[in-house]
């Protein structure tokens, strides 16, 4: 049976900057990843974590059920140097961005310390294989629930209920869920119950960047918000459309914030 998540209570509501109709965390790497360790040691509830960036925002901004699925997420972090950009313009700072090539390692890391079970759903076949192995280098104590990389097709729900059948059967408290967006959240949204999980989020190609098929920018451009440069230099002919429709989707958004702005002057 399927469930959808609604709107978390007020009590739980962290701190928020609304991008794109988007309620986005203003939480660093170190607060978010205390949060989820408490999450992960908590029983009485389940978890819906989404990692947005500007094309997140540019499809939601398209799709009603996507910006509802992100919308009452527990929280959505900000994986994206712009959001940081217009949470400022906004005057609702997000502290920095919680980048899932950063933050999902040092996540599986607190999980194996805490002795929970992580299960790899998505990505593209072997990746996860690849990525398991490399977190299992560095955290030896890790405990794998399982991987998998099913086709998932949304509208066959008797597959999707058998996917998150096996998640579930595998005892899993952390799904790490790596089917790109839309697909993931609003598969986490429809099937978090089914999954049996304490915490499941949504990592888009992080599995990737951790098996190094995909090599990140250096640091200086990732502090800089420049590592889309690199990430363009590297996938030209992918990555050239996406980058474009993002960046008129940063100059609609600073534009709707500035007008906004201007009318409670």
């Amino acid at each position: 049976m399927t469930s959808v998540q609604t709107q978390p209570s007020a009590e739980n509501r962290l701190p928020t900057v609304v991008l794109g109709g988007v309620p986005v965390a203003r939480l660093g790497l170190q607060p978010t990843l205390a949060l989820f360790a408490d999450w992960l040691e908590d029983e009485s509830g389940r978890r819906r974590v989404a990692t947005a960036n500007l094309d997140f925002l540019e499809i939601a901004g398209e799709h009603d059920a996507l910006r509802e699925c992100l919308a009452t997420a527990d929280i959505v972090t900000a994986d994206g140097e712009p959001l940081i950009w217009l949470s400022k313009l906004r005057g609702q700072p997000i502290p920095e961005r919680v980048a899932g090539a950063d933050f999902v390692p040092l996540l599986v890391g607190e999980a194996a310390r805490l002795g929970r079970k992580v299960y790899f759903l998505g990505g593209e076949d072997g990746v996860a294989e690849e990525a398991i192995a490399v977190l299992k280098g560095r955290f030896p104590e890790l405990k794998v629930a399982g991987h998998a990389s099913p086709m998932v097709d949304l509208s066959d729900e008797e597959a999707c209920e058998w996917v998150a059948a096996e998640v579930k059967a595998s005892g899993a408290d952390l799904v790490l869920v790596a089917l790109g967006c839309p697909k993931q959240d609003l598969f986490i949204q429809q099937y978090l119950d089914d999954l049996g999980c304490r915490v499941a989020v949504g990592v888009g190609g992080t599995f990737n960047f951790i098996a190094g098929r995909i090599r990140r920018a250096p640091r200086w451009m990732q502090r800089t918000g420049l590592e889309w440069v690199h990430r363009l230099a590297m996938e030209p002919r992918r990555l050239i459309g996406r980058y474009l429709r993002d960046g008129l989707c940063f100059l609609r958004l600073s534009a709707g914030i500035m007008v906004s702005r201007s009318f409670t002057i």
